[in-house]
């Protein structure tokens, strides 16, 4: 599922009733959010073509969140291989007809 309107909604819904949900799911929903976006995810639940993590706001609390919002600690080589936020654009690059689906489809028009 990628619609943006939708998945917006629902994580909306998911934060405004955060004491109903299970954390993890609300921190996959986030991060899938921010990859579609073309932007850093929060706590590394999406990954690249080539299985490292999609680049992260902030590696070094990234175990501390996951651990917090019941995600598994990742371990210290995958995280040495975490793309830098600065290598989103050649990440994106790297896959031109996924982003054109995902500009199409209305995710990069904020």
């Amino acid at each position: 599922m990628a619609e943006p309107a939708f998945m917006r909604s629902f994580f909306e819904m998911m934060t405004e009733n955060e004491w109903d949900i299970n954390k993890k799911h609300w921190a996959y929903l986030y991060d899938r959010i921010q990859y579609f976006q073309g932007k850093p995810q929060r706590f590394g639940t999406q990954l690249n073509a080539d299985g490292s993590i999609y680049p992260v706001i902030d590696e070094q609390q990234l175990n501390t969140l996951r651990v917090e919002y019941g995600l598994p600690i990742i371990s210290s080589d995958d995280l040495n291989r975490t793309a830098k936020v600065e290598d989103i654009e050649r990440i994106e690059n790297e896959k031109p007809d996924y982003v054109i689906w995902r500009d199409g489809v209305g995710w990069k028009s904020d």
